[in-house]
């Protein structure tokens, strides 16, 4: 594959071989095509780093929560690498349980309940825990259903770190 230099030789190289291979782009290796009906509708911002993590990073939760959800949305520490893990692997296959990741409707819409990282009794913005020191959100109120129009929503800092 020839390397681009600029956001069109990229996009004219990506329009080339859509529809005809799998195609990834950027940092991230956000799936090209996902969402669009035509080549012509792909935007240059896709090959822009900070633009190309937004989305990727975005998707990339969507994804996670379809994994989390079929484990039955765990909490446990011992269970969440694992839940990772396959989160990871479905990325780069594009499926999980024979379900089509990037395509499947985002579990968000439903409650889900995270560990909150503040031992006091309170979350950081000052919202009161219940018994578990867990806090229930849905995740409407933190994700949008658009992963090209959220922001960063999930901490990859602890990719491929095992204790």
């Amino acid at each position: 594959m020839p390397k681009s230099t600029t956001p069109e030789e990229a996009l004219s190289l990506i329009r080339d071989n859509l529809g005809r291979n799998t195609v990834r782009v950027g940092i991230t290796q956000y799936p090209a095509g996902l969402g669009i009906v035509e080549a012509g509708q792909l935007k240059p911002e896709m090959v822009e780093p900070c633009e190309n993590i937004r989305m990727g990073t975005a998707l990339f939760a969507k994804v996670f929560r379809i994994v989390s959800k079929w484990y039955g949305n765990p909490t446990a520490k011992e269970v969440l690498p694992q839940v990772m893990d396959d989160a990871v692997i479905a990325w780069q296959t594009g499926y999980f349980e024979r379900v089509a990741v990037f395509r499947a409707a985002d579990p968000g819409q439903e409650k889900i309940t995270r560990p909150d990282k503040v031992d006091s009794g309170e979350s950081e913005n000052g919202a009161d825990l219940n018994e578990d020191n867990a806090t229930t959100a849905t995740a409407a109120d933190t994700v949008a259903s658009d992963p090209n129009k959220a922001g960063i929503r999930i901490d990859l800092s602890g990719i491929g770190s095992r204790p």
